[in-house]
């Protein structure tokens, strides 16, 4: 609709913000990147950002989710989001190197390869 006299319809005219529907808040997102990385950045690539952040952190309560109805709980703890974690292959390969407090230890990873590799090994002699 329009209101004459080269106007903008005021309904049309939205805020940027108002486009993105995301968890995070924009501005202090906007304010961690800037500190951490000291050169400008747009607000389109922040939008983005925070959307990446947001699929990611959707993925790894999906994965603790189903490991909580597996073992019949209901409450997700950190043991559940490390084994989602470790699952998970693009996620771990993503957190690598992270450490969870209180997160356990994966089952089955260091304890099983120790007896694989004690098992190929030649006994040492008697003396």
């Amino acid at each position: 609709m329009r209101t004459g006299k080269g106007k903008k319809d005021p309904a049309s005219a939205k805020k940027k913000s108002g486009v993105s529907r995301t968890s995070f808040k924009l501005a202090l997102l906007h304010r961690l990147v800037r500190s951490l990385t000291k050169i400008r950045v747009s607000n389109k690539a922040i939008i983005g950002l925070a959307v990446a952040l947001e699929y990611i952190i959707c993925e790894m309560i999906e994965a603790a989710k189903l490991i909580c109805d597996e073992e019949g709980r209901k409450k997700i703890l950190t043991k559940h989001l490390y084994l989602a974690i470790r699952k998970d292959e693009e996620l771990n390969v993503f957190t690598k190197h992270w450490v969870l407090k209180d997160g356990g230890v994966y089952p089955g990873s260091s304890f099983e390869q120790k007896q694989k590799n004690d098992k190929y090994k030649a006994p040492a002699p008697e003396l």
